[in-house]
Parts: structure tokens; C-alpha cells; sequence
């Protein structure tokens, strides 16, 4: 696997989110069967996703309002949004600006699925995979890893389900999911402080490319199908 992380202008509002990747990617040769990831962050700011706030009042305002499901906490207040458990409804403060935070994208996978039809074109590429990706908080563990909100161009998932172990057993529920993995292996490049490579470049995968329409929900369990359901259940999830 070669990952190699791509610097580009501050991202304003005013940009477009194609545009700027497309302008970033010019002088760079992309190979078949590569996948961009590219940061949440900059595809909300293109979007008109920043907020002004002016106190926790308002953020808290905010995060119910984004939230499909809300539940105050201490020292955060935690949600579930588009199915995934996450802190603040996933809104950010970090590289917003003085009293203004960032949402997330407003639909990640349709603008996954428009940036991958775009550089396709643009470079001529019949097999290429796009991810949008924002870090995650695995309960528990300290630090963040990086999950995939939206993609497009390859299955999300590979399934081992009916294979063998090497000691000849068969497997019954291995499942691992490519998206989240190639996220988090794109952002040890991305970085999340000032480093400004908020596109990266992931080839060498070994994964099933394809011009399928792409459904976040692929990813997503249902309560009752998750390992945590007793926890879960409790919560009201």
C-alpha cells in the first residue's frame, strides 16, 4: 500500500470542493485503482456547513438540532447522526475560526459519489475510489482514528464470511470494513492540526472497484445487529 498526502491552499467558503481537488491534483499522475480521501472539513466549508456560535449554549443548541438522536453528557454531549454514534453530532470546532464551528457535509455520499464521476472524467480513470472521512472516538481508547462518512467507486466491505482460518475453520461473521481502514491509514498522512493536505492519495488495495451507486447505509448496523446492543439498549438507541 503507497499512501502519499497532497497539499493544497487554505479551502474557503468560496472555493468548490471539485474544483479545488481537481486544481490540487494537476500536476500529480493518479494510477488505476486509487482512492482519494479527502477531509470532511473542507467539503463542509465549501458547502456553507460553518456556524457562528458564541458560547456553549448555542453549541449545545446546535448539536441538538444536527443530531438524530441527542444525549446530554458530561463533559460532552454525545448523538447518533446518519447512524453513527458520535460526539457533538460531529461538529468541530478546530480550523473554523474565532466563534464559528463546522458541520458535517450535508449529504457525504452523494458529494463522494460527484467528486468520483468528476475525476474520472478529469483523469481519464476507469477504476478509482473516493472517500470522505472525519476522525472518530473509539469508546474507551485514547485519541482518534478516522471513519469513513461518505465514498463512492469500490465495496466498502469484504466479507470472510464462508472462508477458511488457517487452521482450516470456517469463519461465520468476519467482516472488515475497507472504508474506515483506508481512512484511518490516510490520516496518519492528513494529519489534523495546520499540516493543510486535506486530500490523499491510497494505492496498492486490495479491494473490489466499482460504478455502483454507493449507500452510506452498507456501512451502517442497526441497533438490535450490533455487538454493544446491550449498551446501546440501555441508552435508547
Amino acid at each position: 500500500m503507497h499512501i502519499k498526502a497532497i497539499k493544497s491552499k487554505t479551502i474557503t467558503p468560496q472555493d468548490d470542493i471539485i474544483t479545488s481537488l481537481l486544481g490540487t491534483l494537476h500536476r500529480h499522475k493518479i494510477p488505476e485503482k486509487t482512492v482519494i480521501i479527502i477531509a470532511s472539513k473542507v467539503v463542509a466549508i465549501t458547502e456553507g456547513q460553518t456556524c457562528n456560535v458564541t458560547g456553549n449554549e448555542d453549541l449545545e443548541k446546535l448539536v441538538k438540532k444536527e443530531a438524530d438522536q441527542y444525549f446530554k453528557g458530561s463533559p460532552v454531549p454525545l448523538s447518533v447522526k446518519n447512524g453513527i454514534f458520535t460526539p457533538w453530532s460531529g461538529i468541530d470546532a478546530s480550523n473554523a475560526g474565532n466563534n464559528k464551528v463546522i458541520k458535517w457535509p450535508a449529504d457525504s455520499s452523494k458529494t463522494a459519489y460527484e467528486i468520483w464521476k468528476a475525476v474520472k472524467k478529469a483523469k481519464n480513470i476507469k477504476k478509482i475510489g473516493v472517500i470522505i472521512a472525519d476522525s472518530f472516538c473509539v469508546p474507551l481508547r485514547k485519541g482518534t482514528i478516522s471513519i469513513a462518512i461518505g465514498y463512492a467507486g469500490f465495496e466498502p466491505i469484504k466479507n470472510y464470511k464462508g472462508k477458511k482460518d488457517i487452521f482450516k475453520r470456517t469463519l461465520n461473521y468476519s467482516r472488515q470494513n475497507m472504508a474506515d481502514m483506508i481512512a484511518s491509514a490516510a490520516t496518519l498522512e492528513m494529519g489534523e492540526g495546520s499540516e493543510k493536505k486535506p486530500f490523499v492519495l491510497v494505492s496498492g488495495l486490495d479491494i473490489k472497484f466499482t460504478n455502483k451507486k454507493s449507500d452510506i447505509h452498507d456501512l451502517i448496523l442497526r441497533p438490535e445487529e450490533c455487538l454493544y446492543k446491550p449498551i446501546l439498549k440501555k441508552i435508547n438507541v
